[in-house]
């Protein structure tokens, strides 16, 4: 027996109906094809029956598969033509993700208005002039912060260092040492009982 090769139509046909039509029904949408014909093709397409109308891949994808619907396509037609990617992402927020509105938009080959790219491109420089605006001053809070810190600390070694000669500089008065040598050998200093 011959194998009567698959149609586009027949394929798609089979992708629609598969997951939640009866063989009785696929039979008489595609009559050309036994059901053992059926079942092999639907197979090797990676098709499955489920309860709920969702195709599920076995090969190729880890997630449900959801068809768009006209209705789907329409709402997506209207807002492609009057908003922006993040708001056409939002109008399907919880239905469909960005990457999906992109391919689907990609598939049926929408195009925008040009008065309404340019308006998205003023929104998007301004957006992106303001945001880097907020970049720099954040940087230049840091770098003051950090300024801030240096001195800071310049300011405690200071202390640390005027405390130090007020130690020191009796001392070497009274032993007739001088202040640079204690200075330059702190420990021997120390050890001459000058510190």
């Amino acid at each position: 027996m011959k194998s009567v090769p698959w149609t586009t139509e027949e394929i798609l046909t089979l992708h629609r109906l598969y997951p939640v039509a009866k063989m009785e029904d696929l039979l008489q949408e595609i009559p050309k094809h036994s059901a053992s014909a059926i079942q092999t093709k639907a197979r090797d397409l990676g098709i499955r029956k489920t309860n709920d109308g969702r195709t599920k891949c076995m090969v190729g994808c880890r997630r449900d598969v959801r068809y768009w619907t006209p209705e789907e396509d329409e709402k997506l037609r209207q807002a492609w033509a009057t908003l922006s990617i993040r708001d056409v992402c939002k109008a399907f927020e919880g239905q469909r993700g960005k990457r999906s509105i992109l391919y689907r938009v990609e598939y049926l080959k929408l195009r925008r208005p040009p008065e309404l790219i340019s308006q998205i491109r003023r929104e998007v420089s301004k957006k992106g002039a303001a945001v880097r605006v907020q970049q720099l001053r954040a940087q230049k809070a840091k770098r003051e912060a950090l300024k801030a810190e240096r001195a800071a600390k310049a300011d405690e070694e200071h202390e640390k260092a005027l405390e130090l000669r007020r130690v020191i500089v009796p001392a070497s008065v009274a032993g007739s040492v001088s202040l640079a040598g204690v200075l330059r050998h702190p420990l021997e200093a120390a050890w001459r009982g000058v510190l």
